[in-house]
């Protein structure tokens, strides 16, 4: 059977190049007049291509098109063809070449979607995916059943062969921040906005020509929008748009976690440090004779940025933190403070290499919380742990179907 197969295609094969032999023995007779010659080469040509003969048959097509009676029309179609047949073979830089060719010969005599389709393809294939995607967006647009549709809009400006229409500097204009759209406000602002729109298309042209839309610098960057793009969307679809939160649930969640929004006892404080042991005693010295707090700490703290201050710390220490913003973690310290009547000070506190007084300014009593003070407090994070219990609960799922490995201990 497969011999026979064989001497099919081969049968086949002779046939065609017998044509091809009478074609060009038929043109070198002179017995035909010019136009008989050139389409004998495009017959031989769409039978070559019938069978597959790409190579065979882009010779003799290149060949026709040599023929300066041809019309625009058959020029135009005939590149596309040439294209196509390219494409078939993945030489897609000359397939590019003669898509091009074929849209600069004008429009209406190919298909102008099937031509944005393959060039935007090409590019793609040539690693140019900034160019294609570019290529993409300003050819065409998909309608709403998913099928191209050529983008109707008033042209209001050209650079080169790129045209710029009002339905794109109005897209564009439509995603610039409100602060920056102000600036292009009327029909002169808009005039003003095309200006700018066009310059930096040439100035986009010139990059693309340099090549700098392969910088992988670029593709890095690219690659982590589109990743973050997508994980947002399914995060948005799977697990978002999933989540209700009824009124009953914000209250047995703030019931269950009120001491987590019932604010503590606060304090107003300010803050001197040294460095050595013997600078925090005369300071402590001077303050228990009734010394300024600011003055003694412009005298002795080594903090300039406090030094200006007077050591007032902007940020409350809370009651039971643990914890004192410009001294760091320390219980000793927290303690010391709530133990103060306001305006008192501390003894001697060591943290580390440091010596620090500290005194308080003022004391914010606790308050109890109220629900609907704070609704929007517990819808957040109410909402903030239904999509931690939610996430991790499709992270789980994913890995029942995908095999998962890690290999921490290459971590140094």
């Amino acid at each position: 059977m497969a011999d026979n197969t064989r001497r099919k295609d081969n049968l086949i094969i002779i046939l065609i190049l017998v044509n091809i032999a009478v074609a060009a023995a038929f043109l070198m007779t002179g017995g035909a007049g010019p136009g008989q010659h050139t389409e004998a080469l495009r017959d031989a040509g769409n039978k070559l291509r019938a069978v597959g003969l790409n190579k065979e048959a882009t010779d003799l097509y290149t060949a026709y098109l040599n023929n300066e009676t041809l019309d625009t029309g058959e020029k135009a179609k005939i590149s596309f063809s040439l294209a196509k047949m390219y494409i078939d073979d993945s030489d897609y830089n000359e397939a590019i070449k003669w898509l091009y060719i074929a849209e600069s010969l004008g429009g209406g005599f190919v298909d102008k979607a099937e031509l944005d389709r393959k060039i935007v393809l090409c590019l793609e294939k040539l690693g140019k995916s900034t160019a294609a995607s570019y290529a993409l967006q300003t050819r065409s647009k998909l309608d709403e059943s998913g099928n191209e549709a050529e983008i109707a809009s008033e042209i209001v400006a050209t650079v080169g062969d790129t045209t710029i229409t009002l339905s794109e500097v109005d897209n564009a204009m439509g995603r610039l921040p409100a602060w920056v759209k102000q600036n292009y406000q009327g029909v002169e602002g808009k005039k003003d906005f095309v200006k700018k729109f066009a310059a930096e298309e040439l100035i986009f042209m010139k990059g693309m020509k340099l090549n700098y839309d392969q910088d992988d610098e670029l593709k890095d960057q690219i690659r982590d929008f589109v990743k973050g793009y997508v994980i947002k969307q399914v995060i948005d679809k799977e697990i978002k748009d999933k989540i209700v939160i009824e009124e009953d649930d914000l209250k047995n969640f703030f019931i269950a976690n009120k001491a987590k929004f019932d604010q503590p006892e606060t304090a107003k404080i300010s803050v001197l440090k040294t460095d050595n042991k013997k600078d925090a005693e005369k300071a402590y010295k001077k303050l228990k004779a009734g010394a300024k707090f600011a003055e003694i700490v412009k005298e002795f703290s080594i903090d300039d940025y406090m030094k200006d201050r007077g050591g007032v710390i902007d940020m409350p220490v809370g009651k039971g933190t643990g914890g004192v913003p410009g001294v760091g973690p320390s219980q000793f310290a927290n303690q010391s403070i709530f133990a103060l009547d306001t305006g008192g000070f501390t003894e001697i506190i060591e943290g580390g290499d440091y010596f620090f007084i500290i005194k308080l300014r003022e004391r914010v009593p606790a308050k109890e919380a109220d629900f609907n003070e704070l609704k929007e407090r517990v819808r957040s994070e109410y909402a903030n742990e239904k999509f931690a219990i939610e996430y991790q609960k499709m992270i789980e799922d994913m890995e029942k179907v995908t095999d998962m490995k890690f290999f921490l201990d290459n971590i140094k």
